[in-house]
Protein backbone atom coordinates (compact mmCIF):
# COMPACT_ATOMS: atom_id res chain seq x y z
CA UNK A 1 0.00 0.00 0.00
CA UNK A 2 1.73 3.32 -1.08
CA UNK A 3 1.02 6.58 -0.48
CA UNK A 4 -2.00 8.71 -1.97
CA UNK A 5 -0.80 11.33 -2.49
CA UNK A 6 2.73 13.86 -1.52
CA UNK A 7 3.32 14.66 1.98
CA UNK A 8 4.89 17.17 2.74
CA UNK A 9 7.62 16.36 4.30
CA UNK A 10 8.50 17.49 8.24
CA UNK A 11 11.98 18.01 9.81
CA UNK A 12 13.19 16.47 13.45
CA UNK A 13 12.58 19.27 16.18
CA UNK A 14 16.44 18.72 17.43
CA UNK A 15 18.47 19.13 14.50
CA UNK A 16 19.84 16.36 11.89
CA UNK A 17 19.03 13.83 14.38
CA UNK A 18 15.58 12.11 14.38
CA UNK A 19 14.45 11.46 18.35
CA UNK A 20 12.27 8.45 19.00
CA UNK A 21 11.33 7.47 21.91
CA UNK A 22 10.44 3.65 21.95
CA UNK A 23 7.71 2.27 24.95
CA UNK A 24 8.05 -1.28 25.87
CA UNK A 25 6.95 -3.23 29.01
CA UNK A 26 5.94 -6.59 27.83
CA UNK A 27 7.30 -9.65 26.04
CA UNK A 28 5.44 -9.44 23.14
CA UNK A 29 6.59 -5.72 22.97
CA UNK A 30 9.92 -6.42 23.51
CA UNK A 31 10.19 -9.28 20.68
CA UNK A 32 8.16 -6.63 17.93
CA UNK A 33 10.20 -3.53 18.85
CA UNK A 34 13.78 -5.46 19.16
CA UNK A 35 14.07 -5.37 15.38
CA UNK A 36 12.61 -1.61 14.97
CA UNK A 37 14.96 -0.57 17.80
CA UNK A 38 18.09 -2.74 16.05
CA UNK A 39 17.22 -1.16 12.68
CA UNK A 40 16.72 2.46 13.79
CA UNK A 41 20.26 2.15 15.58
CA UNK A 42 21.87 0.93 12.61
CA UNK A 43 21.27 5.07 11.53
CA UNK A 44 23.69 8.16 12.83
CA UNK A 45 20.65 10.17 12.12
CA UNK A 46 18.28 8.65 14.36
CA UNK A 47 18.55 8.62 18.01
CA UNK A 48 16.41 6.36 20.22
CA UNK A 49 15.27 6.22 23.39
CA UNK A 50 14.06 2.59 24.84
CA UNK A 51 11.59 3.06 27.60
CA UNK A 52 10.28 0.33 30.28
CA UNK A 53 6.97 0.47 31.92
CA UNK A 54 7.63 -1.96 33.89
CA UNK A 55 4.54 -4.02 33.10
CA UNK A 56 5.78 -7.64 32.55
CA UNK A 57 9.75 -6.53 33.67
CA UNK A 58 11.15 -9.72 34.18
CA UNK A 59 9.93 -11.46 30.80
CA UNK A 60 10.41 -8.19 28.65
CA UNK A 61 13.93 -7.75 29.98
CA UNK A 62 14.83 -11.24 29.51
CA UNK A 63 13.61 -10.57 25.62
CA UNK A 64 15.94 -7.69 25.17
CA UNK A 65 19.27 -9.55 26.90
CA UNK A 66 18.48 -12.11 23.88
CA UNK A 67 19.00 -8.94 21.50
CA UNK A 68 21.86 -7.57 23.30
CA UNK A 69 19.59 -4.59 24.08
CA UNK A 70 18.82 -2.57 27.39
CA UNK A 71 16.25 -0.41 28.60
CA UNK A 72 17.63 3.79 28.72
CA UNK A 73 14.61 4.69 31.08
CA UNK A 74 12.31 3.02 33.48
CA UNK A 75 9.09 4.67 34.97
CA UNK A 76 7.51 3.59 38.62
CA UNK A 77 4.84 1.61 37.52
CA UNK A 78 3.28 1.36 40.77
CA UNK A 79 3.16 3.40 43.85
CA UNK A 80 3.56 2.13 47.20
CA UNK A 81 0.93 -0.78 47.69
CA UNK A 82 -0.72 -0.09 44.69
CA UNK A 83 -2.13 -3.48 43.27
CA UNK A 84 -1.91 -4.25 39.40
CA UNK A 85 -5.20 -3.68 38.00
CA UNK A 86 -5.64 -2.20 35.08
CA UNK A 87 -6.48 1.07 36.23
CA UNK A 88 -3.22 0.80 38.32
CA UNK A 89 -1.45 -0.07 35.28
CA UNK A 90 -2.56 2.67 33.03
CA UNK A 91 -2.23 5.19 35.47
CA UNK A 92 1.31 4.53 36.49
CA UNK A 93 2.33 4.42 33.12
CA UNK A 94 0.64 7.23 32.15
CA UNK A 95 1.94 9.03 35.23
CA UNK A 96 5.93 7.81 34.33
CA UNK A 97 5.68 8.10 30.12
CA UNK A 98 4.16 11.75 30.59
CA UNK A 99 7.47 12.65 32.53
CA UNK A 100 9.78 11.12 29.86
CA UNK A 101 8.18 13.07 27.25
CA UNK A 102 9.01 16.27 29.34
CA UNK A 103 12.29 15.34 30.09
CA UNK A 104 13.40 14.15 25.93
CA UNK A 105 10.89 15.99 23.59
CA UNK A 106 11.00 13.20 21.05
CA UNK A 107 9.75 13.56 17.56
CA UNK A 108 8.17 10.74 17.55
CA UNK A 109 6.66 8.26 20.14
CA UNK A 110 6.42 4.82 18.63
CA UNK A 111 4.32 1.95 20.86
CA UNK A 112 3.70 -1.12 19.66
CA UNK A 113 0.26 -3.67 19.38
CA UNK A 114 -2.38 -3.21 21.97
CA UNK A 115 -0.97 -3.91 25.43
CA UNK A 116 -1.68 -1.39 28.37
CA UNK A 117 1.74 -0.38 27.75
CA UNK A 118 1.21 0.44 24.47
CA UNK A 119 -2.11 2.47 25.42
CA UNK A 120 -0.90 4.86 28.23
CA UNK A 121 2.23 5.63 26.07
CA UNK A 122 -0.29 6.58 23.20
CA UNK A 123 -2.33 8.64 25.16
CA UNK A 124 0.83 10.49 27.32
CA UNK A 125 1.97 11.72 23.56
CA UNK A 126 -0.89 12.44 22.74
CA UNK A 127 -1.16 14.92 25.89
CA UNK A 128 2.28 16.31 25.28
CA UNK A 129 0.98 17.22 21.33
CA UNK A 130 4.05 14.22 20.31
CA UNK A 131 3.23 12.24 17.01
CA UNK A 132 2.32 8.82 17.85
CA UNK A 133 3.75 5.85 15.61
CA UNK A 134 1.96 2.79 15.85
CA UNK A 135 3.60 -0.56 15.11
CA UNK A 136 1.41 -3.41 13.96
CA UNK A 137 -1.77 -0.76 13.63
CA UNK A 138 -5.20 -1.93 12.50
CA UNK A 139 -5.53 -5.55 13.92
CA UNK A 140 -9.50 -6.43 14.62
CA UNK A 141 -11.75 -8.79 16.14
CA UNK A 142 -14.84 -6.18 15.77
CA UNK A 143 -15.77 -7.24 19.39
CA UNK A 144 -14.88 -4.78 21.87
CA UNK A 145 -14.49 -7.35 24.97
CA UNK A 146 -12.37 -10.05 22.64
CA UNK A 147 -9.53 -9.60 23.57
CA UNK A 148 -10.22 -7.72 26.62
CA UNK A 149 -8.83 -5.73 27.09
CA UNK A 150 -6.66 -5.31 23.85
CA UNK A 151 -9.04 -5.00 21.50
CA UNK A 152 -10.52 -1.78 22.58
CA UNK A 153 -6.53 -0.44 23.34
CA UNK A 154 -5.49 -1.11 20.04
CA UNK A 155 -8.67 0.77 18.74
CA UNK A 156 -7.92 3.83 21.34
CA UNK A 157 -4.45 3.80 20.31
CA UNK A 158 -4.79 3.60 16.42
CA UNK A 159 -7.59 7.18 17.02
CA UNK A 160 -4.44 8.71 18.51
CA UNK A 161 -1.57 7.74 16.38
CA UNK A 162 -0.24 10.25 13.67
CA UNK A 163 1.29 7.75 11.66
CA UNK A 164 -0.05 3.66 11.38
CA UNK A 165 2.08 0.58 10.43
CA UNK A 166 -0.18 -1.81 9.53
CA UNK A 167 1.46 -5.18 9.35
CA UNK A 168 -0.37 -6.58 6.63
CA UNK A 169 -2.96 -5.55 3.59
CA UNK A 170 -5.88 -7.33 5.71
CA UNK A 171 -4.84 -4.79 9.00
CA UNK A 172 -5.04 -1.81 6.84
CA UNK A 173 -8.15 -2.56 5.19
CA UNK A 174 -9.61 -2.81 8.75
CA UNK A 175 -8.24 1.22 9.08
CA UNK A 176 -9.34 2.13 5.37
CA UNK A 177 -13.45 0.96 7.25
CA UNK A 178 -12.56 3.61 10.20
CA UNK A 179 -11.80 5.86 7.80
CA UNK A 180 -7.68 5.73 8.31
CA UNK A 181 -6.12 5.91 4.96
CA UNK A 182 -3.52 8.38 3.43
CA UNK A 183 -0.07 8.96 3.77
CA UNK A 184 0.09 8.38 7.29
CA UNK A 185 -0.55 4.72 6.95
CA UNK A 186 2.18 2.33 5.33
CA UNK A 187 2.13 -1.66 5.25
CA UNK A 188 5.73 -3.00 6.57
CA UNK A 189 4.40 -6.96 7.73
CA UNK A 190 5.08 -7.75 11.18
CA UNK A 191 8.44 -7.26 13.16
CA UNK A 192 7.91 -10.65 14.61
CA UNK A 193 9.08 -12.13 11.79
CA UNK A 194 12.09 -10.36 11.66
CA UNK A 195 12.85 -11.39 15.13
CA UNK A 196 12.26 -15.26 14.45
CA UNK A 197 14.67 -15.12 11.19
CA UNK A 198 17.04 -13.48 13.20
CA UNK A 199 17.10 -16.11 16.21
CA UNK A 200 16.78 -18.92 13.85
CA UNK A 201 19.82 -17.91 12.61
CA UNK A 202 22.17 -18.40 15.75
CA UNK A 203 22.65 -21.45 17.52
CA UNK A 204 19.54 -23.47 18.77
CA UNK A 205 18.84 -22.87 22.45
CA UNK A 206 18.38 -25.69 24.95
CA UNK A 207 15.47 -26.45 26.94
CA UNK A 208 15.59 -26.17 30.67
CA UNK A 209 15.52 -30.02 31.88
CA UNK A 210 11.54 -30.36 32.88
CA UNK A 211 10.60 -29.36 29.37
CA UNK A 212 13.58 -31.46 27.51
CA UNK A 213 11.39 -35.15 27.62
CA UNK A 214 9.53 -32.87 25.09
CA UNK A 215 12.14 -33.50 22.29
CA UNK A 216 13.63 -36.76 23.40
CA UNK A 217 14.37 -38.20 20.05
CA UNK A 218 11.90 -40.90 18.27
CA UNK A 219 9.77 -41.42 21.68
CA UNK A 220 6.72 -39.61 20.38
CA UNK A 221 4.19 -39.98 17.82
CA UNK A 222 3.54 -36.04 17.94
CA UNK A 223 4.68 -33.07 19.56
CA UNK A 224 1.92 -30.27 20.99
CA UNK A 225 3.11 -27.35 21.89
CA UNK A 226 0.07 -25.51 23.75
CA UNK A 227 -0.08 -21.59 25.63
CA UNK A 228 -2.99 -20.62 27.24
CA UNK A 229 -3.41 -17.14 29.21
CA UNK A 230 -5.97 -14.30 27.43
CA UNK A 231 -7.79 -12.57 30.24
CA UNK A 232 -10.64 -12.99 29.34
CA UNK A 233 -10.13 -16.70 29.75
CA UNK A 234 -9.76 -16.94 33.07
CA UNK A 235 -11.70 -19.35 34.97
CA UNK A 236 -14.04 -21.29 33.60
CA UNK A 237 -12.48 -21.08 30.08
CA UNK A 238 -9.12 -21.62 30.59
CA UNK A 239 -10.36 -24.84 32.37
CA UNK A 240 -12.22 -25.81 29.37
CA UNK A 241 -9.20 -26.24 27.92
CA UNK A 242 -6.98 -27.56 30.55
CA UNK A 243 -9.60 -30.70 30.54
CA UNK A 244 -9.80 -30.47 26.65
CA UNK A 245 -5.73 -31.49 26.82
CA UNK A 246 -5.79 -33.74 29.55
CA UNK A 247 -8.53 -35.66 27.66
CA UNK A 248 -6.79 -35.77 24.24
CA UNK A 249 -3.76 -37.17 26.18
CA UNK A 250 -5.15 -40.17 27.58
CA UNK A 251 -6.52 -40.55 24.43
CA UNK A 252 -3.39 -40.40 22.44
CA UNK A 253 -0.62 -41.79 24.78
CA UNK A 254 2.00 -41.53 22.21
CA UNK A 255 1.66 -37.93 21.92
CA UNK A 256 3.32 -35.18 24.29
CA UNK A 257 1.92 -31.84 25.04
CA UNK A 258 4.37 -29.19 26.51
CA UNK A 259 1.94 -26.55 27.99
CA UNK A 260 4.36 -23.75 29.51
CA UNK A 261 2.36 -21.81 32.51
CA UNK A 262 1.45 -18.63 32.39
CA UNK A 263 2.28 -16.81 35.80
CA UNK A 264 -1.38 -15.71 36.63
CA UNK A 265 -2.45 -18.14 39.57
CA UNK A 266 -5.88 -18.10 37.86
CA UNK A 267 -4.51 -20.16 34.84
CA UNK A 268 -1.82 -22.25 36.61
CA UNK A 269 -4.99 -22.69 38.86
CA UNK A 270 -6.93 -24.30 36.15
CA UNK A 271 -4.18 -26.91 34.56
CA UNK A 272 -3.40 -28.02 38.09
CA UNK A 273 -6.79 -28.93 39.05
CA UNK A 274 -7.10 -31.22 35.87
CA UNK A 275 -3.90 -33.82 37.58
CA UNK A 276 -2.52 -34.21 33.50
CA UNK A 277 -1.42 -37.51 32.64
CA UNK A 278 2.33 -37.56 32.10
CA UNK A 279 2.68 -37.13 28.78
CA UNK A 280 1.37 -33.71 29.88
CA UNK A 281 4.45 -31.20 30.79
CA UNK A 282 3.40 -28.34 32.87
CA UNK A 283 6.59 -26.52 32.85
CA UNK A 284 7.69 -23.11 34.02
CA UNK A 285 7.37 -20.23 31.52
CA UNK A 286 10.43 -20.63 28.85
CA UNK A 287 12.52 -17.82 27.85
CA UNK A 288 11.94 -16.43 23.95
CA UNK A 289 14.97 -18.92 22.38
CA UNK A 290 14.06 -21.96 24.13
CA UNK A 291 10.11 -21.58 23.78
CA UNK A 292 11.05 -21.11 19.90
CA UNK A 293 13.15 -24.11 19.67
CA UNK A 294 10.41 -25.62 21.50
CA UNK A 295 8.00 -24.41 18.62
CA UNK A 296 9.78 -25.54 15.78
CA UNK A 297 10.41 -28.82 17.03
CA UNK A 298 6.41 -29.24 17.54
CA UNK A 299 3.76 -30.88 15.14
CA UNK A 300 0.80 -29.06 16.02
CA UNK A 301 -0.09 -26.04 18.41
CA UNK A 302 -3.06 -25.24 20.59
CA UNK A 303 -3.12 -21.08 21.88
CA UNK A 304 -4.99 -18.25 22.53
CA UNK A 305 -1.51 -16.07 21.84
CA UNK A 306 -1.56 -14.11 18.93
CA UNK A 307 2.07 -14.05 18.83
CA UNK A 308 2.64 -17.54 19.06
CA UNK A 309 -0.16 -18.13 16.37
CA UNK A 310 2.55 -15.69 13.79
CA UNK A 311 5.23 -17.36 14.89
CA UNK A 312 4.17 -20.97 14.24
CA UNK A 313 2.27 -20.13 10.54
CA UNK A 314 5.88 -19.03 9.85
CA UNK A 315 7.41 -21.70 10.93
CA UNK A 316 4.67 -24.19 9.15
CA UNK A 317 3.30 -25.23 11.85
CA UNK A 318 -0.58 -26.08 11.57
CA UNK A 319 -2.32 -23.59 14.35
CA UNK A 320 -5.69 -24.59 16.36
CA UNK A 321 -6.87 -21.14 17.65
CA UNK A 322 -8.39 -21.56 21.54
CA UNK A 323 -10.39 -18.29 21.22
CA UNK A 324 -13.78 -17.45 19.62
CA UNK A 325 -12.14 -15.15 17.06
CA UNK A 326 -9.52 -14.01 15.79
CA UNK A 327 -7.95 -10.92 14.69
CA UNK A 328 -5.02 -12.69 12.83
CA UNK A 329 -8.07 -13.78 9.82
CA UNK A 330 -5.09 -14.13 7.45
CA UNK A 331 -3.50 -17.51 8.84
CA UNK A 332 -7.20 -18.91 8.90
CA UNK A 333 -7.32 -17.87 5.00
CA UNK A 334 -4.02 -19.14 4.20
CA UNK A 335 -5.12 -22.71 5.61
CA UNK A 336 -2.30 -22.08 8.31
CA UNK A 337 -4.69 -21.92 11.36
CA UNK A 338 -8.38 -22.69 12.57
CA UNK A 339 -10.34 -21.02 15.40
CA UNK A 340 -11.96 -23.57 17.71
CA UNK A 341 -13.17 -21.92 20.36
CA UNK A 342 -12.65 -22.40 24.02
CA UNK A 343 -15.49 -24.84 24.72
CA UNK A 344 -14.51 -28.48 26.04
CA UNK A 345 -15.77 -30.31 23.58
CA UNK A 346 -14.79 -28.27 20.84
CA UNK A 347 -10.92 -28.24 21.46
CA UNK A 348 -11.15 -32.00 21.90
CA UNK A 349 -12.50 -32.61 18.56
CA UNK A 350 -10.02 -30.36 17.19
CA UNK A 351 -6.99 -32.05 18.82
CA UNK A 352 -8.17 -35.69 18.62
CA UNK A 353 -8.98 -34.98 14.83
CA UNK A 354 -5.95 -33.77 14.03
CA UNK A 355 -3.88 -36.27 16.22
CA UNK A 356 -5.72 -39.02 14.15
CA UNK A 357 -4.83 -37.75 10.45
CA UNK A 358 -1.85 -38.44 8.94
CA UNK A 359 1.32 -35.98 9.62
CA UNK A 360 0.91 -33.48 7.07
CA UNK A 361 3.88 -32.99 5.17
CA UNK A 362 6.89 -31.01 6.29
CA UNK A 363 6.13 -27.25 4.88
CA UNK A 364 5.57 -23.47 5.55
CA UNK A 365 1.71 -23.26 4.62
CA UNK A 366 1.47 -19.45 4.54
CA UNK A 367 4.73 -18.75 5.52
CA UNK A 368 5.04 -15.37 4.03
CA UNK A 369 1.11 -14.05 5.13
CA UNK A 370 2.93 -12.22 8.01
CA UNK A 371 6.12 -10.59 6.76
CA UNK A 372 9.68 -10.91 4.91
CA UNK A 373 11.78 -10.29 7.68
CA UNK A 374 12.05 -6.28 6.64
CA UNK A 375 9.83 -4.95 8.63
CA UNK A 376 11.89 -3.03 11.19
CA UNK A 377 13.82 -1.80 8.89
CA UNK A 378 10.94 -0.92 6.04
CA UNK A 379 9.40 1.15 9.05
CA UNK A 380 12.35 3.26 10.29
CA UNK A 381 13.16 3.90 6.56
CA UNK A 382 9.27 5.40 5.92
CA UNK A 383 10.02 7.15 9.03
CA UNK A 384 13.62 8.69 7.86
CA UNK A 385 11.37 9.37 4.83
CA UNK A 386 8.48 11.12 6.42
CA UNK A 387 11.49 13.30 8.40
CA UNK A 388 13.08 14.51 5.19
CA UNK A 389 15.85 12.20 6.30
CA UNK A 390 16.04 10.03 2.93
CA UNK A 391 15.11 10.64 -0.50
CA UNK A 392 12.10 8.52 -1.30
CA UNK A 393 9.82 6.03 0.53
CA UNK A 394 10.39 2.25 1.14
CA UNK A 395 8.19 -0.29 -0.61
CA UNK A 396 5.64 -1.26 1.36
CA UNK A 397 5.05 -4.70 2.03
CA UNK A 398 3.05 -7.66 0.07
CA UNK A 399 3.35 -11.29 0.19
CA UNK A 400 3.99 -13.38 -2.58
CA UNK A 401 0.75 -13.25 -4.75
CA UNK A 402 -0.44 -10.15 -3.03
Amino acid sequence: MGQDSPHPQLRPRHGRALRLLVFVGTRPEAVKLAPFVLAARRHSDVEVRLVSSGQHPEAMLEVLDHFALGVDGDVALFEAGETQTLPGITGGALRGFSSELVSHAPDVVVVQGDTTTAFAGALAAFYANAPVAHVEAGLRTHDPLSPFPEEMNRRLIDALASFLFPPTAVAAENLAAEGRVGDGVFVTGNTIVDALRSLLEGKRAMLPAAARPYLAGSAWERRVLVTAHRRESWGAPIGEIAGAISEVAVRFPSCVFLVPLHPNPIVRRSFALQAPPENVLLVEPLPYAPFIAALERSDLVLTDSGGVLEEATVLGKPVLIARERTERPEAVAAGAAEVVGVGREGIVAALAGALARPAPPAGAVGADVFGDGRAGERTVEWLRWRYGLRGTPPDPFAPRGG
